[in-house]
C-alpha cells in the first residue's frame, strides 16, 4: 500500500520514510488527527509526527506495530510494514560498495534480500546471481572497452575489480538459510554466446550445474529458440519480486542492457508481465519432478512438460534443455573439443577451426536407452 506509487527503498533512511508514509496514510484513512492518536496513549502528537516524517534516529518497532493495530491494518499491510521496518534498521552490505552500486542497483539488491520468491527471465546475458567471475569480468570489460571517451573508458576499467567483488557478494543470497525460491528462465541463445571465450563459458556452464545440484531453492529452465514461435517475451530481461506469501507487494524490474532499468509496481501491469513469464516457463521442456514446482506456470494444452535429461535426476532444481537430436545441450554439456556452436573445434593453441561434420548423436546403452548428456569437465 505504502509503496504502490514508488520503487523499493535502497537505503535504511528510504525504508524509514516509506514506513512513516504508510502510517500517515493509514491514520488519514481512519480520519484521525495526531491528537486522537496521542489521546489513545500511543505517544505524543510530536512523536507520531516525527515517525511519519522519518525524523527519528531509529524507528521503534513496538510503537510502529501498536500504531498498525490501532489503525486496524490488514495482515498484508502489517507484513509490508514489517519488511520496511527491517530495512530501516539494518545497514545493508552493499552500503560499503557505494562507488560501484548506484541507487537503482541498491534498490534491486534490497528487493532480492527481502523477497520470498524471485522469478527471472533473461535473453540478454546470464543473470548476475548465476555469473562466474570470468563471465562477469568479460561482460564488464566489453562494456568498458566500448566507451568512446578515453577517460570514461579508463574509469570503467579501473572499477571492474570493485564491481566484480560486489557481484560475487550478491551471489551469497542463495547460501542463506532463508534464501528466496528462484525460478530462472534463460533463453537458449544466451548459452550459445562464447562470452570471454570457450574456457570461460565452459566454467560458467559447470557453475549452472553446481547451482542446481547444491542450491535447492534454485530452479533453472532453458527456453529453446523454437518456443519464440509461440510469442515473444514482453521484455528481454524481467525480474519479479514477491516479498510475501500472499500476492501483495509484488514488484517488477525491467532491465535495459547497459542503460539501467525501471521498476513497475502498478498491480495490473505487474500481473501482465507475470503471466508472460509464466507462459515462458510453460514453454520450457522440464523434467517430471520439476514440472509442478512453479504455481504460476502456464503450459500449453497437451504438452510442454517433456523429459529433458536434467543435470540432476529427480532433484528439486533442474537445468532443463531442449531435446532435439541437435540442440544446444548436445554441444555444451559434453566432453571434448567441440565448441559451443558445434561447428568448430579448438586447436592446441586455443584457436577454432571449422568442421564439416555435425556433432554425433549420443550413443545408446546396451539396453537401447539413450545416455544422459555428460556434465562439463
Amino acid at each position: 500500500m505504502g509503496q504502490q506509487e514508488q520503487g523499493p527503498p535502497s537505503t535504511p533512511q528510504a525504508a524509514a520514510k516509506l514506513t512513516g508514509a504508510l502510517l500517515r496514510y493509514l491514520r488519514i484513512q481512519r480520519r484521525l488527527h495526531l491528537k486522537d492518536v496521542a489521546d489513545a496513549g500511543l505517544g505524543s502528537a510530536a512523536t507520531i509526527s516525527r515517525i511519519e516524517r522519518a525524523q527519528c534516529d531509529q524507528l521503534n518497532g513496538d510503537r510502529v506495530f501498536a500504531l498498525l493495530s490501532y489503525y486496524r491494518a490488514s495482515q498484508d499491510v502489517i507484513d509490508e510494514a514489517a519488511l520496511l521496518l527491517r530495512q530501516s534498521q539494518g545497514q545493508q552490505w552493499w552500503s560499503n560498495y557505494s562507488d560501484g552500486v548506484g541507487e537503482l542497483l541498491a534498490s534491486v539488491l534490497a528487493m532480492e534480500a527481502t523477497s520470498k520468491v524471485i522469478r527471472i527471465f533473461q535473453e540478454i546475458n546470464l543473470p548476475g546471481v548465476l555469473q562466474t567471475a570470468g563471465y562477469a569480468r568479460a561482460l564488464m570489460a566489453d562494456y568498458a572497452r566500448a566507451q568512446h571517451d578515453p577517460a570514461v573508458r579508463r574509469r570503467h576499467l579501473e572499477l571492474i575489480d570493485r564491481r566484480l567483488e560486489t557481484r560475487l557478494m550478491r551471489q551469497r543470497l542463495l547460501d542463506q538459510e532463508d534464501a528466496p525460491i528462484m525460478h530462472i528462465v534463460i533463453a537458449e541463445s544466451v548459452l550459445a554466446k562464447q562470452l570471454g571465450g570457450a574456457l570461460v563459458m565452459r566454467e560458467q556452464l559447470r557453475n549452472l550445474f553446481n547451482v542446481v545440484e547444491n542450491k535447492p531453492n534454485a530452479h533453472i529452465y532453458i527456453l529453446p529458440g523454437s518456443a519464440m514461435r509461440q510469442g515473444s517475451p514482453l521484455h528481454p530481461a524481467m525480474t519479479l519480486f514477491k516479498p510475501y506469501e500472499s500476492e501483495t507487494g509484488k514488484t517488477l524490474y525491467l532491465e535495459n542492457k547497459n542503460r539501467g532499468g525501471e521498476f513497475i509496481v502498478n498491480h495490473a501491469e505487474v500481473e501482465t508481465y507475470q503471466a508472460s513469464m509464466g507462459r515462458l516457463v510453460g514453454a520450457c521442456p522440464v523434467q517430471g519432478a520439476d514440472a509442478g514446482t512453479d504455481p504460476d506456470v502456464h503450459r500449453p494444452a497437451g504438452g510442454g512438460t517433456g523429459t529433458a535429461g536434467g543435470a540432476r535426476t529427480g532433484g528439486v532444481g533442474q537445468v532443463t534443455r531442449a531435446t532435439a537430436p541437435y540442440s544446444i545441450h548436445s554441444a555444451i554439456f559434453c566432453r571434448g573439443t567441440r565448441s559451443l556452436s558445434g561447428n568448430h573445434r579448438e586447436t592446441s593453441t586455443g584457436a577454432e577451426v571449422p568442421t564439416n561434420s555435425r556433432p554425433s548423436k549420443k550413443r545408446s546403452t546396451s539396453s537401447g536407452a539413450r545416455t544422459s548428456p555428460q556434465r562439463p569437465p
